[in-house]
């Protein structure tokens, strides 16, 4: 994963709690490397957050 985005990832499962569904896409450059990300999480909202 990107570096920032496991950041961003990490955050909202701390204020949201555990997701019910991910689902990620990505592409690797030509030498191989994370080129690319992209996440959908999502949350049930139905319960409060973990303060």
């Amino acid at each position: 994963m990107l570096d920032l985005g496991v950041y961003v990832v990490s955050l909202a499962q701390w204020f949201l709690g555990t997701p019910e569904k991910t689902h990620v896409v990505g592409s690797l450059a030509p030498t191989g490397v994370d080129m690319e990300a992209a996440i959908l999480i999502d949350f049930v909202m139905a319960r409060p957050p973990h303060w």
